[in-house]
């Protein structure tokens, strides 16, 4: 189960210990 954060009101997933962003995200 990758948990999701929100870094400065960007959200994130983690997975296998590092921080990605989510696309979806990050287009808008």
């Amino acid at each position: 189960m990758n948990e999701i954060i929100n870094i400065q009101g960007i959200e994130c997933y983690e997975k296998d210990g590092t921080a990605y962003l989510k696309l979806d995200t990050v287009a808008r």
